[in-house]
This record gives C-alpha cells, structure tokens and sequence, in this order.
C-alpha cells in the first residue's frame, strides 16, 4: 500500500466514522502493526516494522496518519473544511467500547485558539466536557445511544440534528459538559 496509500486509508476509515478498523490497525501488538512497534520501545513512527535493519529511519513522519488519528479521531478534534483557521469545527465522539478506550483528552493550539477536548466511559455512562475559543463555533457529535438521553449542563447548546448514528449540538464559544 505505500506510505501515500496509507495516508488516504487512515482519511477515508476517519471520515466514514471507521474508529473501530483504525483501533484494530493501531493496537495490534503483533508483528505488523503500530502497536507492535509501541511493545518494542517505539516512542515515534518507524520507517520499517523492523527495528534493527541498518539504515533505516526510527523516526519517520509518514505523513503521520495514526498520531493525527488521536487528535481528530479519539480525541475528535476535526476542522470544518468549509472554513479555514479552526473558526468553526467538530467534536466527534468515537463509537469505541468502554474496553477499547475509556477515554481521550486533547488541547489543539488551533490558528483560531486553544480548543480542548476531553471525555470518558465509565460504567456505559459518557461524558464530554468541550471548549470553544472566543469568536469559535462548534458542532458537537454525540454517539446516539439506545434508551439514553443527551444532557448539557449549561443549557446554552442548541440541538441541531442527528447523522450517522449521533445527536449533533451546535455551540458558541465556551465550556460545555454533555452527558448521557
């Protein structure tokens, strides 16, 4: 597949809300996969699966696909495309299990502001607390989950839709703190 090819397999598994094919990729703890490289003292992306071959780069950006993963993935941090600079963008929560992540937490020094994600599973309930920088607007996705009810704690969010399989909140700049 290449480095390219899997730079647009991480994009495309991303934007089609695939957390769970890129979990299985980045965790594998066998030979070949990311985690593999993790379980053998990898603090950085390999140009190789191989550690000890002569030559070859130990630390190799490869357009850095799974770390991005974490941010706009796990942490769901993701820029609107259709306004530049981070002055609008999304929140999107991961459709993981409780046993896969537990839970993310992220600041984005974004051109627009500091944006900070963070949210965790415990015991089937979510909670995800959200800041926008001033002058900011956000769309937040909740994983819409059978029989349970979307809480945000300020009442300033405003409903907006649901897509996809989640609840989506429209949100200015601030700290919001949603819960099911």
């Amino acid at each position: 597949m290449g480095i390219t090819g899997g730079a647009m397999l991480f994009k495309v598994l991303r934007e089609e809300g695939r957390d769970d094919l890129i979990y299985a990729m980045t965790s594998q703890i066998t030979y070949p996969g990311w985690g593999y490289m993790r379980e053998n003292g990898a603090t950085t992306i390999w140009e190789m699966w191989e550690k000890d071959l002569p030559g070859h780069s130990l630390l190799h950006s490869s357009y850095l696909y799974p770390g991005a993963w974490y941010v706009d993935g796990v942490a769901g941090i993701r820029q609107d495309i259709g306004t530049p600079g981070y002055r609008n963008f999304h929140i999107r929560i991961p459709r993981l299990t409780e046993s896969q992540v537990s839970w993310a937490r992220a600041d984005f020094d974004s051109p627009a502001g500091l944006i900070r994600s963070s949210w965790k599973r415990t015991k089937g309930r979510l909670t995800l607390k959200v800041t926008v920088p001033p002058n900011c607007h956000a769309t937040v996705w909740f994983p819409d989950e059978a029989g349970k009810k979307v809480k945000e704690d300020s009442g300033l969010s405003r409903r907006k839709d649901k897509k996809k399989g989640y609840i989506l909140f429209e949100i200015d700049a601030g700290t919001y703190q949603f819960s099911n």
